[in-house]
């Protein structure tokens, strides 16, 4: 198990979007776990390597209490992890905790390629919806509906 201490920039984007009363927002906390599985992942699975792809397979947050802009830690564990030299699969789960109180927790699965095979692949799947959007006609449909 890992923990990371929950640091929030005041000047992040998420800061801006739906600030309400006192507590800290349930997207900062989503952020919030999503970086520490890259960042845990990154420095103890993968050594720093730097030309990894991290893909979101499945995401699920509960939020369980309000988290207040006070000292937080986010708990960290893999629960499987499939590693070979093609890819590597993960599933993982975190919680956020304040004051050993639970505030969210997290269930993500993952997986990690090198960054030379997912960018070709989503190049190619790009070119493929591009093609099928423009040979369909949608978009002009979706303009005259909101004219």
């Amino acid at each position: 198990m890992y923990a990371l201490p929950l640091v929030i920039d005041d000047n992040c984007e998420l800061m801006g979007d739906h600030q309400t009363g006192q507590h800290v927002q349930g997207m900062l906390l989503v952020e919030a776990c999503r970086q520490a599985f890259i960042a845990v992942t990154e420095e103890f699975v993968y050594q720093k390597q730097s030309d990894k792809y991290y893909v979101i397979n499945s995401m699920s947050i509960d939020f369980a209490n309000f988290l207040f802009p006070l000292p937080a830690i986010v708990h960290f564990e893999f629960v499987e992890k499939d590693v070979n030299e093609r890819r590597g699969r993960f599933k993982a789960r975190m919680s956020v905790m304040q004051n050993q109180t639970v505030c969210a927790s997290m269930d993500v699965s993952f997986a990690v390629y090198s960054a030379k095979s997912i960018l070709a692949k989503e190049g190619e799947l790009a070119e493929s919806a591009t093609e099928a959007v423009v040979s369909s006609n949608d978009h002009f449909n979706m303009e005259q509906d909101c004219a």
